[in-house]
């Protein structure tokens, strides 16, 4: 009888033995997909973050971009008032280089 408990525990020790390793086979593997999972979230934030800095740069572009182009109308703008004032200033000084030309010939006829 007592070979036969030996036996029986033996059996009972090994079995338990094997769902040990099994437990911790299963328990290695999940260790590794947790890691795993892991290093992919740490992946997905750094790329979160590159991603964000890139869409603030945009931003930033297209605020100086539309900057740009405000200050750019401005400057069309004056360019044009300018040339309107010179071209009204030569136009007065002809009228004023012809009236004395005029003069003249009236003085000196």
């Amino acid at each position: 009888m007592e070979r036969f408990r030996r036996f029986h525990y033996k059996i009972k020790l090994q079995s338990t033995n094997r769902t040990f390793k099994k437990q911790l086979s299963e328990l290695n593997e999940t260790t590794k997909l947790l890691e795993e999972t892991k290093r992919r979230e740490l992946d997905c934030a750094e790329r979160e973050e590159r991603c964000d800095r890139i869409l603030d740069r945009e931003a930033v572009l297209k605020t100086n971009e539309a900057k740009l182009k405000t200050a750019h109308e401005h400057l069309k703008n004056e360019w044009k008032h300018l040339r309107e004032s010179i071209a009204e200033q030569v136009s007065s000084r002809r009228r004023i280089g012809t009236q004395t030309s005029q003069e003249k010939q009236r003085q000196a006829a």
